[in-house]
């Protein structure tokens, strides 16, 4: 009997083990099958029609899908704007919020053609839009704002805009001819669209990040997410 006892006493401890081990394999599967937040689900999409504008115009270098491949990049750069807004200022309606996307995407293609016309560069809207995010961003933090960015969102926000920086370096490198090799497997433009699909990446990463520390001011997105 007491050999037996000493080897329950001994058997007790592993079990425990096995129950921690199988309950922290309950919770992991349970965290991975959770529901993605609905102003997040917006950023594959999005994502989506950069890829499928970018594809239509390279491989066909026509007007119609030029305006295709801006309309993808307004799609996304509207989304970290609208939802900058609507962390930021209370005042900003679910209902407002998808107004305001739509006027950034709509009024920048109009924008576009109009550049266009008037042999304006219309590549430099783009370069607005992310000026506007990272310039908007840093406000926030240099005020400490309620709604910055902080922790590993921040450090994931530098990383993109790190990317985008090293993006448009090639794509002007290669845009100006100051380091252009029309017969090499490198090329400039090549390099540009890694980097700028490394920092969309790292963005859908910063508001994940940015979500999960800060749930309460992403209740206006959700919402204004059900609209679309």
């Amino acid at each position: 009997d007491d050999a037996d006892d000493d080897g329950e006493h001994r058997a007790a401890p592993r079990r425990r083990l096995r129950a921690a081990a199988a309950k922290r394999g309950i919770a992991d599967v349970a965290a991975a099958r959770r529901p993605v937040p609905p102003p997040l689900r917006l950023f594959a999409p999005a994502a989506l029609a950069v890829g499928v504008g970018s594809f239509a115009y390279h491989a066909t270098y026509t007007y119609a899908f030029q305006l295709a491949d801006f309309f993808g990049m307004y799609i996304f750069t509207a989304l970290p704007l609208t939802l900058n807004a609507l962390r930021t200022w209370r005042a900003v309606t679910p209902r407002a919020a998808v107004a305001l996307f739509v006027a950034i995407v709509v009024v920048s293609m109009a924008l576009t053609v109009a550049a266009r016309a008037l042999r304006i560069k219309y590549q430099l809207i783009v370069l607005v839009h992310v000026l506007l995010v990272v310039g908007h961003e840093a406000a926030l933090v240099a005020t400490r704002h309620r709604a910055a960015l902080r922790g590993a969102a921040l450090r994931t926000f530098g990383a993109a805009v790190a990317a985008l920086i090293v993006a448009f370096a090639f794509s002007a490198s290669d845009g100006t001819g100051a380091i252009c090799y029309p017969h090499s497997l490198y090329q400039g433009h090549g390099v540009w669209h890694c980097f700028s699909a490394l920092s969309l990446v790292l963005l859908q990463r910063v508001y994940a990040q940015h979500y999960a520390s800060r749930r309460g001011q992403w209740s206006a997105a959700a919402d204004a997410t059900k609209l679309i």
